[in-house]
């Protein structure tokens, strides 16, 4: 007999839960007014094949909340090379390079 444990979503977010986390991580380093300018890039063309987040649709959203919309925008194929596009943008290079480093273990 098969038993079906989890559905199709909650499958993903089991696989994109720890990148989330990561990323997450990685957004509490900015201060306030980096954290306003990475949201700013999230709505500009960042990297081919990626369409930008709408403005309005990340304006007000919180550290953990520009997390998840990344994640469901771009999936987890895309959002680490968006968030590592922005900080590159931002010259937040050191950070960049962590995280880079991160995602490879």
């Amino acid at each position: 007999m098969y038993v079906r444990v989890c559905d199709g979503a909650a499958l993903y977010w089991k696989i994109a839960a720890p990148l989330a986390t990561i990323l997450l991580d990685y957004l509490k380093e900015l201060e306030e007014q980096e954290f306003k300018k990475f949201k700013w890039h999230l709505s500009q063309k960042v990297l081919k094949g990626f369409p930008p987040i709408p403005k309005g649709e990340v304006k007000e959203l919180d550290k953990m909340d520009t997390v998840d919309k990344m994640v469901k925008a771009y999936r987890t194929e895309g959002a680490p090379k968006i968030f590592l596009r922005v900080l590159g943008k931002m010259n937040q290079n050191n950070l960049a390079q962590r995280l880079e480093r991160d995602l490879q273990k």
